[in-house]
Formats: structure tokens, sequence, C-alpha cells
């Protein structure tokens, strides 16, 4: 992106301007997304260790 905005700037401007958009639209969505992401890995993680700990 730095290599874009150095040798294209009007185009990775509104490139830049169209993502901070989209973004402060859907904060409240990709803050959900995440943090449900994260609780589903460290659930599979938790009980991977779990199966692992019983077979051992």
């Amino acid at each position: 992106m730095e290599l874009r905005t150095t040798f294209a700037s009007a185009p990775a401007g509104a490139g830049l301007a169209l993502l901070r958009t989209w973004s402060a639209e859907h904060e409240d969505q990709a803050i959900v997304t995440l943090s449900l992401s994260l609780s589903l890995l460290l659930g599979r993680w938790r009980v991977g260790k779990s199966r692992h700990q019983i077979v051992r």
C-alpha cells in the first residue's frame, strides 16, 4: 500500500478513503466477528489440548 501511495497517490487516496468509509460503517460488525472468531479459535484449541491429554 505504501508503494502504491508513493507512485499513484490519487488512486491510492481514493481507495483509502473508500476503505476508511467502509470500516467506519462496519466497525461494530467487525468487532463482533473478530471476538466470535477468537472465541471459537480459543475453544477449539482448548478442546484439542484436552483431547491430547486424555489420549496421551
